[in-house]
C-alpha cells in the first residue's frame, strides 16, 4: 500500500470505505466511552468497559468469523466474567 510512497498510501487508506467507517466508529465510541466514564466511578467502570470488550470482541469471532474457543480462550472469558462480576459487587 504504501509502496509508492507516503502520501499515495495515506490517500488510499483515507479512500477506503472500511477504513473510514472504521476511523469513524472508533471516534464514535471514544466519545461514549469518555461520557460513560464521567458518570461512574473510574475504578469500577473502566474495568467494566474494558472486560466488556474483550468479551465482546470473543464472542463476534467465534459467531461471525468462526475462530474457534479453545479450553484456554474460555477459561479466559470466565476469568474476565468473574472479574467484572467481583468488581461490581459491593461490600
Amino acid at each position: 500500500m504504501f509502496e509508492s510512497g507516503f502520501f499515495s498510501g495515506l490517500w488510499s487508506v483515507a479512500t477506503n470505505l472500511h477504513a473510514v467507517t472504521g476511523a469513524a466508529l472508533f471516534g464514535i465510541s471514544f466519545l461514549f466511552f469518555g461520557s460513560a466514564l464521567a458518570r461512574v466511578n473510574l475504578s469500577m467502570g473502566y474495568p467494566f468497559m474494558a472486560g466488556l470488550a474483550f468479551l465482546l470482541i470473543f464472542l463476534v469471532s467465534a459467531l461471525f468469523f468462526k475462530e474457534q474457543i479453545t479450553l484456554w480462550g474460555a477459561a479466559g472469558a470466565f476469568a474476565i466474567m468473574a472479574g467484572i462480576i467481583l468488581i461490581s459487587v459491593k461490600g
